[in-house]
Order: C-alpha cells, then sequence, then structure tokens
C-alpha cells in the first residue's frame, strides 16, 4: 500500500503539498531572526569545544556583544549547543552537505530536534547498510516553520494513511530546548571555506512537502526503514559520541587519518591511570582540571590497560626531555610535599606534562611552549580523554566485527550441516532408487521368462487342439460308417420316402449321440442325398 502510494503520486500536484505557507509569512525571513544576544564567552567556549571534542582544524569564536544571528566575520556559521547535543559534528557527513546545499539552509536553520531526526536517520542507513537519500527522508518527513520563526525548520511526520506499526520509528525528542536560540557561537575551518551555504536562505516548504518518486532500491530502503525498531528509548541516548564516531559522523570522520598505533594508545593509558593515582594520594592538594572542564571518560573502566611502558623511537626520545624517560622519575623532596599548597614543583608538572604531549602530537608541542603549566596540562588531559574515547569506540567496533564474524561462523556451521544432511538424504534416496530399478529389472525379467513359457503352453495347446481335431474327424468318419451298417440306418433310409427326410436325420443324430455323446454329428455325411434316392428308386 505504501508503495503504490509513492509510485502513483502525482508530483506537483496541489493535494502533494501537505504545508500551505499561512498569512503574513511571504515577510522577508531577516524580519524573522530572533535579535537575541548570545550567552557564550570564551570560557564557556572552552569547555564546550573540550566537552564536545571539536576538530581542532577549525576555529571557534564566542560573539561579541554586538553580533546577532546570522550575521559573522566571512567565512563563519553560526552553531547552537543544543545543535552539537543533536549530534552535529564537523567536518560534517556528505549527505548532510547535500541536504543543506539541496535546500540552500544553513546549520543554524534547524531547530535542534530537527537535527536530531536528520542525524538519527542517517545514522540508521549508516548501521544498516542503507543507502542515505534526501528523497527518502522527505517522504518520511514533512517541512515547517517554527511557530511565527519562518527562519527556523521543524519536521514532523508525514506517514498519514500509513498504520502506526509501518511508521518510520524514531527515539522520543525532548520536549524543552529552552534558551537554545541564545547559546550559539561562530565556526569557521582554519583553510578554505564550507562545502555548504553559510547565508540564511528562505527554507522551501512546497517544494520539500511535494511527494517524491523513488526509485527501486529507493523503495526497498524505504520499507526495509519502517521495519526497524528505534536504536534507543530517547535521541540523546542514541546520538552520543560514541555511536557518531563508529558511524563516522563525529570527529575523526575517517579513524583511519589519525593512524593511532596500539603502543600509543597504551602509553597513554598508562600515564592517564598513573595520574589519576597521583591525585588520589594527593587529596588537599587543587585539582589543575575542573570537573566541569574535563569529566571523567565514560565506561574507562571497560578499558583494557596494560600497565608496562612503551620505548620510544629514536624521534620521540629526541623530543622527550631526559627526567620524563626515565621509567620512575624522581619524586617531589619531603619539604615540597608539605609545603602550604602541598602541589608539585613547577618545573616536576611541566616536565610531565610535556612527557605526555610528546606521546600524543608533535605538533602540540611547539603550541604549548607558550602556555603556563597549569593550562598545558589541562589540554593535555583533554586530549587523553579524546583518545581514550576514541581507543573504546575502536575497541567496541572490533569486538561488534568479532561478534559478526562469530555469528557468520555458527551460520556458515548451519549451512554446512544442512548440506550435509541433503547430501545424505540424496545418497539414500538415490539408494533407494537403485534398488528399485534393480527389483524393476529382475520384474522384467520374470516376466519374460513367463511370456516365454506361456507361448510355449499356447503352442503345445495349439497343437493339442489340432490333434484333437483332426481324431475327431477320423472318428466321426468312423462313427458314420459303423451307422450305416447298422439296421438302424437301413429302417432310417427307409423312412426317407414315408415320413419324411427331417424324421430321418433326427433319427440318425440320435442315434449316434447315444453311442457317442461327445461327438457333434450336426454336419456329417451319414444320410443319403437327394440325388443318391433318385438313384435308388431307378
Amino acid at each position: 500500500m505504501v508503495v503504490r502510494r509513492v509510485r502513483g503520486s502525482n508530483v506537483g500536484s496541489a493535494s502533494d503539498t501537505s504545508n500551505t505557507p499561512l498569512p503574513g509569512r511571504s515577510r522577508s525571513i531577516l524580519q524573522t531572526i530572533p535579535k537575541s544576544p548570545s550567552t557564550y564567552t570564551e570560557s564557556t567556549l572552552k569547555r564546550t569545544v573540550n566537552h564536545f571534542f571539536l576538530n581542532k582544524s577549525y576555529k571557534y569564536r564566542a560573539p561579541e556583544s554586538t553580533e546577532y544571528l546570522p550575521t559573522g566575520r566571512p567565512g563563519e556559521v553560526a552553531i547552537y549547543q543544543d545543535s552539537l547535543k543533536a549530534g552535529l559534528r564537523f567536518p560534517l557527513h556528505p549527505f548532510l552537505v547535500e541536504f543543506f546545499c539541496t535546500f540552500n539552509l544553513s546549520p543554524g536553520q534547524l531547530v535542534p530536534n530537527a537535527l536530531r531526526m536528520l542525524n538519527y536517520y542517517l545514522l540508521v542507513c549508516i548501521l544498516k547498510g542503507l543507502e542515505p537519500s534526501i528523497d527518502i527522508f522527505r517522504l518520511l518527513f514533512e517541512m515547517k516553520p517554527l511557530d511565527r520563526y519562518d527562519c527556523f525548520v521543524v519536521f514532523s511526520h508525514r506517514d498519514r494513511g500509513v498504520p502506526a506499526h509501518d511508521h518510520f520509528k524514531i527515539p522520543n525528542c525532548p520536549t524543552s530546548n529552552s534558551g537554545w536560540k541564545s547559546r550559539y557561537f561562530f565556526v569557521r575551518p582554519a583553510d578554505g571555506d564550507f562545502p555548504f551555504p553559510i547565508d540564511w536562505g528562505v527554507p522551501p516548504f512546497e517544494d520539500f512537502n511535494i511527494t517524491p518518486i523513488l526509485t527501486e532500491s529507493e523503495i526497498d530502503s524505504l520499507i526495509m526503514l519502517r521495519a526497524i525498531a528505534p536504536l534507543g528509548r530517547s535521541m540523546n541516548d542514541v546520538l552520543t559520541d560514541d555511536s557518531l564516531v563508529s558511524a563516522g559522523i563525529g570527529r575523526p570522520y575517517d579513524m583511519s587519518a589519525d593512524k593511532f598505533s596500539e603502543d600509543f594508545l597504551e602509553e597513554l593509558a598508562r600515564r592517564n591511570s598513573r595520574g589519576q593515582r597521583k591525585r588520589r594520594r594527593d587529596n588537599s592538594s587543587a585539582d589543575p582540571i575542573s570537573s566541569e572542564a574535563n569529566p571523567a571518560p565514560d565506561n574507562q573502566d571497560s578499558l583494557s590497560i596494560d600497565p608496562s611502558p612503551t620505548v620510544l623511537t629514536a624521534a620521540q626520545a629526541a623530543h622527550t626531555p631526559e627526567s620524563s624517560r626515565s621509567r620512575n622519575p624522581p619524586r617531589a623532596s619531603a619539604d615540597n610535599r608539605q609545603s602550604s599548597n602541598i602541589r608539585r614543583p613547577i618545573e616536576k608538572v611541566a616536565e610531565d606534562c610535556q612527557a605526555v604531549v610528546a606521546c600524543l602530537d608533535w605538533e602540540v608541542i611547539e603550541a604549548s611552549k607558550d602556555k603556563t603549566p597549569e593550562s598545558l596540562e589541562r589540554s593535555i588531559m583533554v586530549e587523553e580523554r579524546r583518545v581514550l574515547s576514541l581507543r573504546h569506540a575502536a575497541f567496541r567496533k572490533m569486538r561488534d566485527q568479532a561478534d559478526t564474524i562469530e555469528q557468520n561462523g555458527r551460520l556458515l556451521e548451519e549451512k554446512n550441516n544442512e548440506l550435509l544432511d541433503s547430501r545424505r538424504a540424496l545418497s539414500e534416496k538415490t539408494g533407494l532408487l537403485e534398488e528399485r530399478e534393480a527389483r524393476i529389472a529382475e520384474l522384467e525379467k520374470l516376466m519374460a521368462e513367463h511370456v516365454q513359457q506361456s507361448n510355449h503352453k499356447v503352442q503345445n495347446l495349439e497343437e493339442n487342439i489340432d490333434r484333437l481335431e483332426r481324431e475327431l474327424v477320423t472318428r466321426g468318419e468312423s462313427a458314420v460308417e459303423e451307422y450305416k451298417c447298422t439296421d438302424e440306418y437301413m429302417t432310417t433310409v427307409g423312412m426317407v420316402g414315408v415320413r419324411g427326410r427331417d424324421m430321418a436325420f433326427r433319427k440318425s443324430r440320435e442315434w449316434l449321440t447315444e453311442h457317442y455323446p461327445t461327438m457333434d454329428f450336426s454336419g456329417a455325411p451319414f444320410m443319403p442325398s437327394v440325388d443318391d434316392e433318385e438313384d435308388d428308386e431307378d
């Protein structure tokens, strides 16, 4: 029923437009953009960049007090904090770039829940191995304006006329995103320009809501999408950093681009765990990294950490201080440990931080020369958390692949067992068929012998019949001759002229039948012919 509606739709008809512009919506789009200042500052922006592991190849800037949506500096685009919660990550996935270019929209024009629906559709397509299609998304959702704001886009289900169990099922979106329009900042790439529109355009509500015509492959994908259960109860549980990274939507888009080695990741895990143990022992020391700026990585206990150190290469050793190369660096003196703030010496902090930086990225060393030890350690710990999160996502992906391989192995074994059973059944049927053919050949042989014996019997019977017929004729002639010599015959002949010929015949037959009851004398020449009677009268 759904496929017929899609294939048989009349594109461009008035009935296909499910959302008609309301009166007064022909105003300029700039008149509907809210003029509210941003609540972001440089400090809150840094926390956001670290919390969401935003790509360092982009530049982020907090708006000034005189800057409003959507204007910014050349090449910049406005992004909301709630859009990051909805799964927006740079660089954008090619499907998202195609979507914004097709409808001449900027990412800031999609409300957070609309962006959640778009990212969830993309995530489901990637996880299920389907090709994301704009026409399929248009068939599943319709585009509407946000209340009195024509500049913002909202998506809602458009599966009218389709049973509820056949709808494209999505998790629950947040019911309230209060204040999201004032939580924005500006982003631009470090090199080049964005591949999508950065200026806000007029949302094409009517063109988007025209029912598209799908291809055969898109129809198959649509049927599969409507049969998939939701990936979670809420969008916040589904659109996580791990799921986005594992699907290639979040940073990095291609995990092979970073080329993290196992030794590199193990060294990071070992150093991070050592730093945490030191901070737990030093309870009275002030933590240079606030929990708000750098929360603990998720599912860290599930990671497999090898405490053994990693041997640095010659190039790494050249950039690593001498004090950081030793496995057990010298501890601070007792006087330093008993200082007022019970802090490690600043020089020791710098050495430890630079040792970790040597394992992370050589470019960070050059960028960290002008930073204070506290800010340097904070940025390094954030980078450690990012790498551990990526490692956890990679391990989850490897585990899923191993589970898939194991499942495929079980399926292959079941198929092999079914094939062996089929071959065994075929062998049994072949044996029964051969046995049946042998029995048929034996029956044919017996039938041939029986036919041959029957032919012999028939031949013998025919010979016996011929012999009996000859004997019968001989005995019949002898009986007639014997009858002609009797007085009865003479009496009968004498009766011919007196009582008639018929009576003579009957009399002769009675005599012969009485004396020879097994013989037939109906045609025997035992009576004289008429000519003989005339000759006798002469």
